[in-house]
């Protein structure tokens, strides 16, 4: 099933925000570069698998149980969100899964971060009323750099339950 059934644009009430846009084919390079910027900002040292992500960014594309939510700086992506459907492992119930949401440095005094927030609430409410019943949006922060300040961040946008540890 596509994550908006081509429906999103009509469906909600709440309006998505105008400068993010649902990414399109021609967004591939562009996701990919910006996803690199996000690996360089935030990441664990886990290896990185090109196909993989490609595959993760044509599903969005393609609105494969997946959208992908853009914002266009000036030669280049500014910012991001991929929301996925999931379920908990113990219900039936869908939710929105946000696989990444990132702002380039150079963008963040912008608000580009609330406006990629939105979004999120926009397709929570686009999916809730495809479900027939309240979807929620299930964020986290997983980053070993400035995670203070993420997690304010996050918590201004949503109620924080719990937390992400790497056992090592």
């Amino acid at each position: 099933m596509p994550l908006d059934n081509g429906k999103t644009d009509n469906v909600v009430a709440f309006e998505r925000p105008a400068n993010v846009r649902l990414a399109s084919a021609g967004d591939e390079e562009a996701l990919y570069t910006l996803l690199m910027a996000l690996n360089e900002d935030n990441s664990f040292g886990v290896p990185l698998s090109e196909d993989r992500i490609r595959a993760v960014i044509r599903r969005g594309i393609e609105r494969q149980h997946s959208m992908i939510g853009v914002i266009d700086g000036a030669d280049e992506l500014a910012g991001s969100i991929n929301l996925t459907l999931g379920q908990f492992w113990y219900s039936d119930v869908w939710h929105l899964n946000e696989v990444w949401l990132f702002v380039k440095p150079d963008y963040r005094r912008n608000h580009f971060d609330r406006d990629l927030f939105q979004f999120a609430k926009w397709a929570r409410e686009a999916m809730s009323k495809q479900l027939g019943y309240e979807c929620q949006v299930v964020t986290s922060v997983s980053s070993p750099k400035d995670l203070d300040l993420k997690l304010r961040l996050w918590r201004r946008h949503g109620k924080q339950v719990g937390g992400i540890f790497v056992i090592e």
